[in-house]
């Protein structure tokens, strides 16, 4: 079993060049979307959470109109990082491979810190496939955003950009037209990416 997961993090405008710096400044997690399969022509099992911060309780107008998750969402439906970490440790029992595009697993690492957690299995799972994607498509990974990866394929972009779930979809539609177009099994695509 694989999965993808995708995240959505507090942020404030200026926040990605000063690399968070500032000490107020957290990249606490405010939505986890995940997608799982056992193969690129299989049924796909989907994950959704909406996350308390615990430190900047107030998202910022900058990311709710970049997220379009809004303060009442995460206010009526977002739930403690422990126990949302809880629900995708169990959505990633039977999950051998998880990706992600970017650096979600030191995001993971950083709010499993800030919550004073033990770190779970499924972290070690976690691979990044930017540079594998980069290679694929010829492009800086810089420029490999998950939700605009439709503008190097043939399909339908996303409703809603930066969101999570809608990000995690994109990732798998491309490495399911990457595998079609270069005639690879999931399994060399998969090896190609730990290695």
């Amino acid at each position: 079993m694989f999965a993808i997961i995708d995240l959505e993090f507090t942020s404030w405008k200026g926040s990605l060049e000063r690399n968070w710096k500032l000490e107020w400044e957290k990249r606490e997690i405010i939505q986890i979307g995940s997608v799982k399969f056992n193969s690129f022509n299989g049924n796909l099992k989907f994950k959704n959470i909406y996350i308390k911060p615990k430190f900047n309780k107030n998202l910022s107008f900058y990311i709710q109109s970049l997220t379009k998750i809004s303060q009442s969402t995460i206010n009526e439906h977002g739930k403690d990082f422990k126990f949302a970490i809880q629900d995708m440790n169990l959505f990633f029992k039977d999950v051998k491979y998880i990706f992600c595009n970017g650096f979600d697993k030191e995001v993971f690492i950083e709010n499993f810190e800030m919550h004073n957690l033990k770190k779970k299995k499924f972290l070690s799972n976690i691979y990044n496939i930017r540079p594998y994607l980069s290679k694929k498509l010829k492009i800086d990974e810089k420029e490999i955003i998950s939700s605009e990866l439709n503008n190097f394929f043939n399909f339908e972009n996303i409703s809603i950009k930066h969101n999570a779930l809608n990000d995690s979809l994109n990732i798998f539609k491309c490495l399911k037209l990457l595998k079609s177009k270069n005639k690879l099994n999931y399994h060399e695509i998969i090896s190609s990416i730990i290695k």
